[in-house]
């Protein structure tokens, strides 16, 4: 403000400088606010510990909810994994006693069930990450017209990776 003629008869009390300060760990909260409170030329400090502790519970919360779901998520998809075998097996019978009434040996029986599945594996990848690669451009689209102020991950850097992940 040095130098404006706007400025020149207020005291500089008037326009203090402020900061604000970040803190990695939300716990230190209390006691960083009263260190910097005894800092001299400090006039005030704000700070609400109560908020921040509410959003640490609620973080601690979503983060046991999605470990929980996470385990669920993962027990059903080996569950149904399982069954899937099982029902390929029993479907396949005919065809596996066929093969080992000539001397099939079991490696020579598992093989076209390996190959068979990585393929269809690595179809369904790359028909799932181009589904989601369409249909996160477009979900980009409808949560900026919503919300033009939130902050939306560009997909674009990443496509070549998802589709390795994927496949």
């Amino acid at each position: 403000y040095e130098g404006n003629p706007l400025f020149e008869g207020l005291p500089s009390e008037v326009y203090r400088d402020r900061f604000h300060i970040y803190l990695d760990d939300i716990s230190k909260l209390p006691e960083t606010e009263t260190a910097v409170g005894e800092i001299a030329g400090v006039a005030w400090t704000k700070s609400a510990p109560e908020i921040a502790e509410g959003f640490t519970v609620i973080r601690n919360v979503a983060g046991a909810v999605a470990v929980i779901l996470v385990i669920i998520l993962l027990a059903v998809s080996l569950f149904i994994i399982a069954n899937t075998v099982k029902v390929t097996i029993f479907s396949r019978r005919m065809e596996i006693n066929i093969m080992k009434s000539v001397g099939a040996t079991n490696g020579f029986v598992r093989v076209p069930f390996i190959v068979e599945g990585i393929i269809i594996g690595i179809i369904a990848g790359v028909i799932s990450a181009t589904v989601l690669y369409f249909a996160y451009d477009q979900l980009i689209v409808v949560v900026y017209s919503l919300v033009p102020w939130l902050a939306v991950v560009d997909i674009q850097p990443f496509v070549v990776p998802l589709y390795g992940a994927y496949v």
